[in-house]
């Protein structure tokens, strides 16, 4: 709701706050990626060449999210439409692309230029029916630009270049970064400290080896061992991804064992309780018949996570002994 401010008199929303932080986010983003353009660089990929799974990637759910919105407009979901593109535009190009692929920027590398150039470009367009002021003005800026956005011709979604297995590669990597930055976050004294990665499969291992540059770098670890038959550091924190096939994650020296266990246990028993009222819930036939669908599938969603995490603690708990 829009309220207004009793010290300035202007009128204000949470709403309002979240599109100035977008904005901000498109501007500064948009400006670094000018500053490492040549200006002479040109927005056509050729895909074929591409070898950098990052780069693959971003195209991959680029052309994912042109044919999402497609699909969102023409049925007037505009708020779906919307979200979409927050999403992609916050988390896959800023919060991983341009964090994965930093070093390639910095240092020059003309494909990476092609990539982010192609991926600004179709972005601006994107956003343009919906932020039409601070796009127009980004657009401008592009290096041979001679006309404006306003014009520019709707972005055509390229199913070829729609890569599920490049994603589910990029989301197993997101996975096991996120693992080793919730142990840094749950533990200060795991931050410089290396890390050991238990794979499920040698497949698995295989990803997380090529990965390594990208692993690293955004966690700030050294990966000592990447073995499917690893063994767990003494007094390490632990962390499971639950994608795929699955891998453990471990930063040792950096536990009390009673207390993580006390901890693990606390929560142990919430999740149970939680599953516990969610089974009730959608056990009861006469609750799944009338409540709106969406609401049901959100606590299956809910559910299937609530036992992902309750599997993963048990194993902790499993694993740090009597």
């Amino acid at each position: 709701p829009v309220v207004k401010d009793p010290k300035t008199a202007a009128n204000t929303s949470p709403k309002f706050d979240i599109g100035r932080n977008f904005a901000n986010k498109i501007w500064n983003a948009s400006r670094f990626i000018l500053s490492h353009i040549d200006e002479h660089s040109e927005s056509s990929v050729q895909h074929a060449k591409l070898t950098a799974l990052e780069d693959r990637w971003i195209l991959s759910r680029l052309n994912a999210t042109i044919a999402t919105l497609e699909t969102a407009i023409n049925a007037f979901h505009f708020a779906e439409a919307a979200t979409a593109l927050y999403a992609f535009f916050w988390t896959d190009v800023c919060d991983w692309y341009l964090e994965i692929a930093k070093a390639r920027i910095k240092a020059g590398d003309a494909t990476v230029q092609q990539v982010l150039l192609h991926t600004l470009e179709t972005s601006l367009a994107l956003l343009h029916p919906v932020m039409p002021f601070v796009t127009e003005e980004i657009w401008s800026k592009l290096p041979n630009r001679k006309s404006m956005l306003v014009t520019a011709p709707w972005p055509e979604p390229d199913a070829n270049r729609v890569d599920g297995a490049v994603e589910a590669q990029l989301a197993m990597i997101q996975a096991v970064t996120s693992a080793i930055r919730e142990i840094q976050n749950r533990y200060p004294a795991a931050r410089g400290k290396s890390a050991v990665l238990v794979p499920h499969d040698e497949q698995v291992r295989d990803l997380i080896e090529r990965s390594r540059p990208i692993i690293e770098p955004l966690t700030g670890v050294t990966i000592v061992e990447n073995a499917v038959n690893g063994a767990k550091p003494a007094d390490a924190a632990t962390a499971v991804v639950t994608i795929g096939a699955g891998v453990r994650v471990y930063i040792g020296g950096v536990i009390d064992r009673a207390a993580e266990a006390a901890t693990l246990g606390k929560r142990r028993d919430e999740l149970k309780k939680f599953i516990a009222s969610h089974q009730q819930k959608l056990g009861n036939e006469a609750f799944v018949n009338k409540a709106p669908a969406q609401v049901v599938q959100g606590l299956r969603d809910q559910l299937a996570k609530q036992r992902e995490e309750l599997d993963a603690i048990e194993q902790n708990l499993a694993d740090l002994g009597p």
